[in-house]
């Protein structure tokens, strides 16, 4: 063991300047804080540790010990919850601090809105990071418990907790001023949904340059489990993203903005029924494991927009040709009936035709007989010619018949070879 002597034996000494702690991966340079419930025996323990001026017991006042960009990092206890009960109850309002929550399941560091709906967390600084937070809804109908405003907001491995007969409207709101919002791990817990109908749960307002990670999203949202509201957010990056809509009406899992930009990586949709899993696909670029889904136990659709447009544009167009494909076939079908019954009509003309050219026939071959016995009868000539000229008449009378028949069955045939000419258009088209 090495004393130094320069040190005063009652001295508190951060540990974390000895040894030059890090916290989430960096090099931690500021003061380190502590947050906890002062009944707690570990807190009591903590006492004889920690610099008074590093020990709380309320998070906001923490906060405000915090110097700004020193790299400070407050540290929540395990079991230590933070109540936030009015509007801007909690004020995160120094820029460059990270907040780390210790514990685990129903041990671990929180924040608990109660109250009042419109109870909230403002993130009003640039730069800070939430690291494992857990938030807890305890009043039904919260009106955007964290309010993100400020530049480069960070939340790594967090998680929210509606309850029974409570639902949150709207949990995270992300204004203009999130640019370059981080989330990196995250769920949300529902339980009954028998509270207020839930709006979406994070809501994006013309956030740029945005980036969602590794998310967790299930429960029935009026809207959707991610909203891009008003204002289209440019530059976003979804990644590693599962989002569940329990809504029947159906409503989608993911609604954005027909003109926010960006990339989908990996994203997975499920609705209640249907195929509309976001309401627009945006001018995103979806990578090919993004999928939608709409039962369990299936295989999922293509998201996105591919050569022939997103699947529920492909299926929606597809279900459209088969009506018109539908309606076409019954009118084939109605012209073929007419068409058979051309035919019978034309078989029926030409068995009269043949009729008429059978006894046209055998009056000729009468006519040729009394013609061939009255060249050596010159007699009887004149009554004769009475005869034939009857039997003439006759003869033209039925030519007349045959000629009005076969004009028939020229209309017929052309009636026919339009109607098949039609048919083959018809086809033809439908096929293309």
């Amino acid at each position: 063991m090495i004393r130094d002597y320069n040190i005063a034996n009652d001295a508190n000494i951060q540990l974390h300047k000895i040894l030059g702690a890090t916290i989430g991966g960096q090099m931690l340079t500021g003061e380190l804080m502590w947050c906890g419930d002062s009944g707690d025996a570990a807190f009591n323990k903590m006492r004889s540790r920690v610099p008074a001026g590093n020990l709380f017991t309320d998070l906001d006042v923490a906060v405000s010990a915090c110097v700004a960009n020193r790299g400070d990092v407050i540290v929540c206890m395990e079991g230590f919850s933070q109540a936030v009960i009015a509007a801007g109850g909690l004020d995160l309002d120094v820029s460059g601090i990270t907040i780390v929550f210790l514990g685990s399941g129903t041990t671990q560091a929180k924040i608990t809105f109660s109250t009042a709906a419109t109870a909230d967390m403002d993130v009003d600084a640039a730069n800070i990071t939430l690291i494992r937070p857990k938030f807890v809804a305890a009043i039904d109908s919260l009106q955007g418990p964290i309010d993100v405003n400020a530049t480069d907001f960070t939340i790594i491995d967090g998680e929210y907790h509606d309850a029974t007969d409570v639902e949150t409207l709207d949990a995270i709101i992300a204004t203009a001023g999130a640019t370059r919002l981080k989330i990196n791990g995250y769920k949300y817990f529902s339980t009954t949904e028998t509270g207020d109908l839930k709006q979406s749960h994070i809501q994006l307002d013309g956030c740029d340059d945005i980036k969602l990670e590794n998310i967790d999203i299930r429960g029935n949202f009026f809207i959707g489990c991610i909203e891009n509201v008003t204002d289209e957010v440019l530059n976003a990056r979804f990644k590693n993203l599962y989002c569940e809509n329990l809504n029947a009406t159906p409503k989608p899992a993911l609604f954005l903005d027909a003109n926010a930009t960006g990339s989908m990586q990996n994203v997975k949709l499920k609705i209640a029924s249907g195929t509309t899993y976001y309401n627009s696909a945006g001018k995103f670029s979806w990578d090919g494991d993004c999928q939608g889904f709409v039962g369990d136990g299936v295989t999922g659709d293509q998201l996105g927009t591919g050569g022939s447009g997103a699947i529920d544009t492909v299926v929606d167009t597809i279900a459209s040709d088969l009506v018109v494909a539908d309606a076409l076939i019954d009118t084939i079908k109605s012209d073929l009936i007419v068409a058979d019954a051309l035919i019978d009509t034309i078989k029926s003309d030409l068995i009269v035709v043949d009729a008429t050219a059978d006894k046209i026939s055998s009056d000729l071959i009468v006519l040729d007989a009394i013609v061939d016995g009255e060249v050596t009868k010159t007699t009887t000539i004149a009554s004769d010619l009475v005869v034939m000229d009857a039997i003439l008449d006759t003869v033209k009378s039925d030519l007349i018949v045959q000629d009005a028949l076969i004009d028939t069955i020229k209309s017929d045939l052309i009636l026919l070879t339009t109607m098949v000419s039609d048919f083959i258009v018809k086809y033809t088209s439908d096929v293309i």
